[in-house]
C-alpha cells in the first residue's frame, strides 16, 4: 500500500479557487485538505489556532467536529472522503492541524 501524500491550503473565492498569498482581516477564506491516492479515507481533527499570547485554541476537535462554527465551518468531505474544506474569516491566528487516514474498507471508519 502506498503512503498517502497530503496537503493543506487556504483559498479564496471557493474549496477549488486559488491559493492564498495573502489576505485582510475579515476575509471569508476556504481552508482545504487534500490527500492521495483514494484507496483511503481521510479525516481531519485536532486543529488549533495559536492566539497572541501563545495559547492554543482547537477549532476542530479530537473526533473532526467545528469547535465553534464562528470560528470555523464544519467541514464538508468530498464522496471519496480523500479532500475536506470549511470556511472561516481571517483573523490574526497560526494553525496547526493533524489528519487521520483509514482505508476505505475499515468498518469502524465512522464517514464511510
Amino acid at each position: 500500500m502506498q503512503m498517502p501524500s497530503c496537503e493543506y491550503s487556504v483559498r479564496r473565492d471557493s474549496p477549488n479557487g486559488p491559493t492564498l498569498t495573502f489576505a485582510n482581516v475579515g476575509d471569508t477564506v476556504y481552508h482545504v485538505w487534500e490527500c492521495n491516492p483514494t484507496d483511503m479515507g481521510m479525516l481531519v481533527k485536532k486543529c488549533f489556532v495559536t492566539d497572541g499570547d501563545g495559547e492554543d485554541h482547537a477549532v476542530i476537535d479530537y473526533d473532526g467536529c467545528s469547535t465553534d462554527a464562528s470560528l470555523l465551518s464544519e467541514l464538508a468531505y468530498d464522496q471519496n472522503l480523500m479532500r475536506a474544506h470549511a470556511t472561516s474569516q481571517v483573523r490574526a491566528l497560526r494553525r496547526k492541524t493533524n489528519f487521520s487516514l483509514a482505508r476505505k474498507n475499515f468498518e469502524s471508519f465512522p464517514y464511510a
